[in-house]
Parts: structure tokens; sequence; C-alpha cells
């Protein structure tokens, strides 16, 4: 039987522009005929906005497609507001996604800014159900350059400094990971780590350290090519050619540095697609809004 496989997103009202991008981004490129289910966890979206992301796999042609609405990971009070003092506790959600999404083999989480030029299910095959990992996922570029650079130490729950991971695209495990850690497992470890720098990354390194499959460096594309010519290749020379390979075939780009909502010029194609994708969005959107508005009138 083949294994059931869903993409999650979360979202908070104010990036939900960059997320219908990326949305576009994994439907255009999506070239198996088998379902997928992706669900955007939310808050303070409209719901006008949430019909034209349900809306987009089918007016561009793929109605194999199914996005699915999903109110946010409900968290205890009393750990949100410690939370608070030291992350956005939006961030954290990804720590749960599996524990909710239960009917499926691999979810793939997704930062809101990401690109993806490549189909998704290639993604999928790179961590069998079977396999004994609770995830598979992109090692830092800044850690993996920055790690050959300097003596290397524990940090964060990995060995080596080289090998932490960055959250921006992972894809889970379900059951191997909800049968390492239980949602009050979850809820525990964050309120003992609170201290930790950049928490919901450091976290997931230190839930997975020893048992994570890494991707190849194309998977999530991190850093500009400003940071890639300018800093990581003088600087090092190993860790920073494989970045420099895989920078000329990206299967997505995590634009986690990028700048380009605040400045006109477009810098790289990077920037020309994720404009590209926003004004075919607002094309789509137009149409949808209308097509909605009108059925409400008959």
């Amino acid at each position: 039987m083949d294994a059931k496989n869903a993409v999650c997103y979360v979202v908070s009202g104010n990036y939900t522009k960059q997320l219908s991008v990326s949305l576009l981004s994994l439907v255009k490129t999506y070239l198996a005929d088998t379902a997928l289910d992706v669900y955007v966890f939310n808050e303070q979206v409209a719901d006008e906005d949430l019909l034209v992301l349900q809306q987009l796999p089918r007016a561009v042609g793929k109605p194999q497609i199914h996005v699915h609405p999903h109110p946010l990971v409900e968290l205890p009070a009393a750990l949100v507001a410690k939370v608070k003092d030291h992350v956005n506790p939006l961030y954290l959600q990804r720590l749960f996604l599996p524990g909710i999404l239960t009917d499926y083999d691999r979810v793939l989480y997704l930062d809101n800014d990401t690109l993806l030029y490549e189909s998704v299910d290639q993604l999928f095959q790179q961590l069998p159900p079977t396999s004994e990992d609770l995830i598979a996922t992109v090692r830092d570029y800044y850690m993996y350059v920055f790690g050959s650079t300097t003596a290397v130490m524990p940090i964060y729950g990995v060995a080596d400094a080289r090998d932490y991971v960055n959250a921006g695209v992972v894809l889970f495990n379900v059951a191997r990971y909800n049968a390492a850690y239980s949602r009050p497992a979850l809820e525990q470890l964050i309120e003992n780590n609170l201290a930790m720098p950049w928490l919901d990354q450091s976290l997931l390194n230190k839930l997975t350290a020893d048992r994570v499959h890494f991707l190849d460096l194309a998977y999530n594309f991190q850093k500009t090519d400003a940071w890639l010519q300018g800093w990581a290749l003088p600087t090092e020379t190993a860790a920073a050619k494989e970045i420099a390979r895989a920078r000329r075939m990206v299967k997505i780009r995590h634009l986690v540095d990028d700048a380009s909502w605040y400045h006109l010029v477009a810098y790289n194609q990077f920037e020309v697609d994720t404009f590209r994708l926003l004004a075919e969005v607002k094309q789509l959107s137009h149409l949808i809004y209308q097509q909605a508005t009108a059925a409400t009138k008959q």
C-alpha cells in the first residue's frame, strides 16, 4: 500500500501572502496523480483568504491537491505565557503537527517563506515509513560552515555543530516521532529548555539528533548569493563548496534571510519568481472571490 503523506504550513494573518506564494509553487510543481492533503494551521487569517488558499489547486488544474484550513494546536495557557518571553509560541507548532495528523505516514512541514522547484512527491521518497529516523531535514547552512572553522563542541543536543539542522523544511516520520514523544512530553521538554537559543529549532535538534536523515542541501537552500560568495566561500572550503553545488540545482529555496519584500530591485531569480507567483495568486484570488460572491447572491 502506498504511504499516505501530507504537507503542513503554520501561519498568522500577516504572513498569508508569503504562504500563498509557497503553496502555489508547491501546487504548480506537483507532478503526481496521487491525492495530496495540505493543512494550513492558522490564526487571524480572513475567511476570504482561506477560501482562496483552498481553491488555488483546482484553479490551476491540480484537483488532486486538497487544502484544509485547521486551527492552531492549542497549548496550555501557562506554557504559552512562559514561552512568550523567549520565542513566538507560533514557532513551536511544528513540533506538535505529527501528533495531530496521525492518519499520515509522513508529514512535511514547510515555512511560509519557501519556494518549491521540484515535485514534493520526490521529497517524500527520501524518508521511507519503515525508517527508524524521526525526521529528514537539511543542515543549517551557517552552522555547517561555521562549525567547520572553529573547534567542534556539543551544541543544542548535537555532538557536532555541523549537524545542527534548519527547521524550515522538516519531513516527519509520523509513527516514529509520535512513539518517541507524546504531547505531554513535548510540553515538558519545552518548559525545561526555555533558555535555549532559537528554542523551536534547537529543541527539534535536541529531540532528533541521533535519528535524523540529512537531506541534500538543495532541499532547503537558506542563504543569499551575497552570503555564499562574500562570506562562506572565502571563510571555509568543503562545506561552502557543497552549498555552492546545491545552488546550481535548488529544489526548495528558503527565503529566511531574504529582504525582497522591502526593496524594489529583484537581485536574483528567486525574487522574480516570488513576485510572479504573488501576481498569479492575486489574479486567481480575484476570480475565486468573484465566483464566491456571485454564488452567495443566487
